[in-house]
């Protein structure tokens, strides 16, 4: 429970520090009234927010696949494991099932 409150107070301090930097809201202070009370008024911009969520998602993404590309030039896929050749001799080699030992033809 301790790690899903750390997450939410992580976003709520992220969401404020992006949001300051790049103007998504405007919070004012509006002076007190005769009972001496301050009211703040916080205006959301969400046309700004949504674009510059949409632009940070197109970059990321165009990020990732530089990435892959970079990956994928520097460790080529594997080639498929090849057979090592046998010697053609013309000899044969075969195992005596009694004496597990090779006997071969020459």
């Amino acid at each position: 429970m301790r790690s899903f409150f750390t997450l939410v107070g992580f976003a709520t301090v992220a969401f404020v520090g992006l949001g300051w930097y790049f103007d998504w809201y405007h919070l004012t202070r509006q002076p007190a009234n005769a009972t001496g009370t301050q009211r703040f008024q916080v205006d959301l911009n969400g046309n700004k927010i949504a674009d510059d969520v949409k632009k940070g998602i197109e970059e990321g993404g165009e990020i990732v696949d530089k990435l892959r590309e970079q990956k994928s030039q520097n460790n080529p896929a594997p080639a498929q494991a090849e057979k090592p050749a046998q010697p053609d001799n013309g000899a044969t080699e075969a195992t005596s099932p009694t004496s597990g030992v090779k006997t071969g033809s020459n």
